[in-house]
């Protein structure tokens, strides 16, 4: 497993940055460049239990562990799901964790996650997608 960052400024506020990336709505828009429809199910708050899925039912279940609204929040993923039903606990260590810093006149995202080593290519190339996607998202919010 690697740790891999990413890292974006968005010439915009840590309150509307942090809205594009986790109102369930917005979340869909930018989580498309992975899989398109992607969303999540369940409330983004400490210790709640949330399914990051594809329409197909797919994806994973994960915990928050930090939690500090418009500075952090970090998905610890526990397993996947299949056609909607949780699977085992397989995932030992794998955080997606989300820091938002307040430059003053914008936000600079950085995004740290643990990834399997098959993941890795991938992520490099879709990440950087992603974030381009939340920072045109965010500055038109």
């Amino acid at each position: 497993m690697q740790v891999l960052e990413f890292k974006k400024e968005i010439n915009i506020s840590p309150q509307i940055v942090w809205s594009a990336l986790f109102d369930k709505e917005n979340y869909k828009k930018w989580t498309s460049v992975f899989h398109a429809g992607s969303y999540y199910n369940g409330d983004l708050e400490p210790d709640a239990e949330v399914l990051l899925l594809t329409p197909e039912g797919h994806g994973m279940f994960s915990k928050i562990t930090d939690y500090e609204p418009y500075k952090i929040l970090t998905f610890m993923h526990l397993g996947e799901v299949q056609n909607g039903i949780n699977g085992e606990v397989i995932y030992e260590n794998a955080f997606e964790t989300y820091e938002l810093e307040d430059l003053g006149n914008s936000t600079e995202v950085t995004v740290k996650l643990n990834c399997e080593d098959a993941y890795v290519a991938q992520m490099q190339k879709m990440f950087p997608n992603a974030l381009e996607a939340l920072k045109e998202l965010a500055e038109k919010l």
